[in-house]
């Protein structure tokens, strides 16, 4: 079986999504304690842990003025297969879901703005929210 590496790419262009290594991060199930939050003077994380599923934690947002709220996402991933080609190309099947979404706000929002999310797993929309960003969202397991 061909040897299929995982990277985790931002859609945020212009922004760095720092990794946080390959451990459950301190905020899981601590979305509502701010402390646990990750605030390294950037607004973009994520910790990848590997093996037969493959879970992405991401935080999007921290406490900190001028934001003042956090978006927590957890994603599983596996491979189903893997078939290397005569010339060299990787055909892959994989399944993923969105195991979990959170939104928290902090004292340090100022007047919540307005936000629309479409979340999608595979192209397949999973969830969609019209709100704002001073709601808080506690979205569970989506299907594979």
């Amino acid at each position: 079986m061909a040897n299929i590496e995982l990277e985790f790419v931002s859609s945020i262009s212009g922004r760095v999504a720092i990794n946080k290594g390959s451990t459950v991060p301190p905020w899981f199930n601590n979305e509502d304690t701010y402390s646990r939050w990750y605030d390294d003077n950037a607004s973009y994380f994520y910790n990848m842990l590997e093996g037969s599923t493959n879970t992405l934690y991401i935080q999007y947002g921290r406490n900190f003025e001028g934001w003042g709220s956090g978006r927590f996402f957890v994603q599983e991933v596996q491979i189903l297969s893997e078939n290397e080609k005569t010339d060299g190309s990787i055909d892959v099947t994989v399944r993923a879901r969105l195991v979990r979404f959170r939104q928290r706000r902090t004292e340090m929002t100022g007047t919540p703005f307005d936000v629309n999310y479409r979340l999608s797993v595979l192209g397949n929309v999973v969830y969609t929210y019209n709100g704002t960003a001073g709601g808080n969202i506690n979205e569970g397991t989506s299907g594979w």
